[in-house]
């Protein structure tokens, strides 16, 4: 079901994911690689999303999840950082820098999680016709370099605007959000303003 047109309404959704891949690259010391190397690595994920609606769909109530973990097997055991996880921006932890969440080394450099959880929740409610509607939202969320550690949770509050423009299928979302829990080295807490199309999962 589908409300205003283009926020959906009492839909329950799940997908799970895995993907096995191996890859053969020439390495780079500040990167972390050995020269020549292959790795063989295996994705895994799952998600969800569930929307509520109230008061004759004027409101909707979005809950969302996302898990993702990550594993390298053979003889070389790591994955390399373009495969790994790294949260913050508008389509994941608002309030914290794109791709800024995630295990730091000693100079403070994210280097991507191997395990990531994201955790989010929206209030919406209208604002003008089916053009206009507006949500304060919570999004809670980390990336670690171990499986199914949910220590030190990151988390970001906010609020936005979702436009719906004629002949556009997907809203845009302009959202404004501030880290009210910051446990990332080298993010600073500020206002931070994200622009996007779509909806958040």
């Amino acid at each position: 079901m589908w409300n205003f047109k283009h926020v959906p309404c009492q839909n329950l959704y799940f997908r799970a994911t895995k993907q096995i891949f191996i890859r053969y690259y020439q390495g780079k010391k500040r990167v972390r690689y050995k020269p020549s190397s292959r790795c063989s690595c295996e994705k895994g994920g799952l998600k969800g999303i569930n929307y509520f609606s109230f008061f004759h769909n004027w409101f909707v109530l979005s809950t969302g999840f996302k898990v993702g973990m990550m594993d390298a097997f053979g003889n070389d055991k790591f994955v390399p950082l373009y495969d790994r996880y790294f949260l913050g921006g508008g389509n994941s932890l608002r309030g914290f820098p794109y791709r800024s969440i995630g295990p730091v080394d000693a100079r403070e450099d994210n280097y991507g999680g191997e395990f990531m959880y994201l955790f989010t929740a929206e209030f919406s409610h209208p604002i003008y016709k089916d053009y206009l509607r507006g949500g304060i939202f919570c999004d809670v969320g980390g990336a670690s370099k171990r499986n199914f550690r949910f220590d030190h949770p990151n988390v970001g509050l906010g609020y936005g605007l979702r436009i719906k423009l004629p002949g556009v299928p997907m809203p845009i979302r302009l959202d404004l959000a501030y880290p009210i829990v910051n446990n990332q080295k080298g993010v600073k807490n500020r206002l931070r303003f994200h622009f996007n199309l779509g909806f958040q999962f």
